[in-house]
């Protein structure tokens, strides 16, 4: 039985690949975040490190986070480039990841680098 035998040393490395592919679809953000909707980010530009809570700003241009407070240094706004995490509130009060990077994607070139636009 040397084809089961191959076939068992491959199913776990194609087991993690269904895994990984599946958990891939996921990702992507289930809608998008239409303006004024409810965020919280962590930004490593954001003293403190922690989650801070705004709303998606109604940009021309690039996406940007209004945050309900300013930071220490005065901001009040926050790309999206500069996130590390981002979080939406759902009707029903739950917190749900939104794939920074995929969002990043979706902006124009000049928003995805530091840059911005």
């Amino acid at each position: 039985m040397p084809d089961k035998k191959r076939f068992l040393r491959h199913l776990p490395p194609l087991l993690a690949l269904s895994a990984a592919l599946g958990s891939g679809l996921h990702a992507e953000p289930q809608q998008a975040l239409a303006p004024d909707a409810r965020v919280r980010v962590q930004s490593d530009w954001i003293e403190g490190g922690g989650w801070r809570e705004g709303r998606i700003a109604d940009a021309t241009r690039c996406l940007m986070i209004r945050l309900d407070k300013p930071t220490d240094a005065g901001y009040n706004r926050i790309a999206l480039l500069a996130l590390n995490r981002l979080q939406q509130r759902t009707d029903s009060g739950k917190w749900d990841e939104v794939d920074v990077g995929a969002l990043l994607a979706r902006e124009p070139t000049g928003c995805r680098d530091e840059r911005g636009g």
